[in-house]
Protein backbone atom coordinates (compact mmCIF):
# COMPACT_ATOMS: atom_id res chain seq x y z
CA UNK A 1 0.00 0.00 0.00
CA UNK A 2 1.09 3.53 -0.95
CA UNK A 3 -0.11 6.76 1.31
CA UNK A 4 -0.80 8.97 -0.52
CA UNK A 5 -3.79 10.68 1.09
CA UNK A 6 -1.83 10.81 4.48
CA UNK A 7 1.22 12.44 2.24
CA UNK A 8 -1.32 14.66 0.94
CA UNK A 9 -3.11 15.27 4.18
CA UNK A 10 0.10 16.39 5.82
CA UNK A 11 1.00 18.69 3.61
CA UNK A 12 -2.45 20.21 3.77
CA UNK A 13 -2.86 20.33 7.93
CA UNK A 14 0.98 21.42 7.94
CA UNK A 15 1.85 18.49 9.60
CA UNK A 16 6.00 17.98 7.60
CA UNK A 17 8.81 18.94 9.64
CA UNK A 18 10.37 21.26 6.90
CA UNK A 19 10.27 22.31 3.74
CA UNK A 20 12.16 19.73 2.44
CA UNK A 21 9.91 17.06 3.80
CA UNK A 22 7.06 18.91 1.46
CA UNK A 23 9.26 18.64 -1.43
CA UNK A 24 9.83 15.20 -0.95
CA UNK A 25 6.54 14.64 -0.53
CA UNK A 26 5.11 16.60 -3.89
CA UNK A 27 7.68 15.33 -5.60
CA UNK A 28 6.62 11.60 -4.60
CA UNK A 29 3.03 12.59 -5.16
CA UNK A 30 3.40 13.94 -8.46
CA UNK A 31 4.80 10.61 -9.88
CA UNK A 32 1.04 9.49 -9.89
CA UNK A 33 -0.16 12.16 -12.22
CA UNK A 34 -1.27 11.76 -15.20
CA UNK A 35 -3.84 14.38 -17.48
CA UNK A 36 -7.06 13.24 -15.50
CA UNK A 37 -5.56 13.31 -11.92
CA UNK A 38 -3.77 11.10 -9.62
CA UNK A 39 -3.45 7.48 -10.43
CA UNK A 40 -3.52 4.79 -7.55
CA UNK A 41 -0.08 2.72 -7.38
CA UNK A 42 -2.33 -0.46 -6.37
CA UNK A 43 -4.96 -0.23 -9.35
CA UNK A 44 -2.72 0.91 -12.18
CA UNK A 45 -4.66 3.41 -14.03
CA UNK A 46 -7.59 4.01 -11.79
CA UNK A 47 -7.97 8.11 -11.11
CA UNK A 48 -8.64 8.22 -7.26
CA UNK A 49 -11.13 11.76 -6.58
CA UNK A 50 -10.26 11.29 -2.93
CA UNK A 51 -6.79 11.85 -2.99
CA UNK A 52 -6.63 14.35 -5.89
CA UNK A 53 -8.92 16.88 -3.78
CA UNK A 54 -5.83 16.84 -1.51
CA UNK A 55 -3.91 17.29 -4.03
CA UNK A 56 -5.42 20.46 -5.88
Amino acid sequence: MYPEDGNSFAILCNLTMNDTQVQSISEGLMKNWNDLGPVTPELPGTITPFMAGFEL
